[in-house]
């Protein structure tokens, strides 16, 4: 379980395995349905790519955030407010960027 921050949301930030965002798919909608989370996956393969969900009552825009922190990345994507993906060859740096606050990566 991940503390809420400052602003009351929770930030889950798992790695996928070698299969990428596929095997985060399920994870990232459970865990949209909770109240107040924000969900980011991030996958080095086969390709580097992000995943975020956001719950509805996170105040928070899955898709926009997604393409801002991407296109500062020089990467591509899109989606819903609460479901979105994309790539980047800067996974990190992306996914920094979305936390916004420095929060912790779970464990992949």
């Amino acid at each position: 379980d991940a503390a809420p921050g400052a602003d009351g949301v929770r930030r889950i930030v798992r790695g996928a395995g070698p299969d990428g965002l596929e095997s985060l798919d399920e994870l990232a909608r459970a865990a949209a349905a909770l109240p107040r989370v924000l969900f980011v996956g991030h996958a080095q393969a086969p390709a580097p790519a992000v995943l975020v969900a956001t719950s509805e009552d996170s105040g928070l825009d899955a898709g926009a955030m997604l393409r801002a922190a991407l296109a500062a990345h020089g990467g591509k994507g899109g989606g819903s407010p609460r479901l979105a993906q994309g790539r980047a060859a800067d996974v990190d740096g992306v996914v920094a960027l979305l936390l916004g606050d420095g929060g912790e990566r779970g464990a992949a």
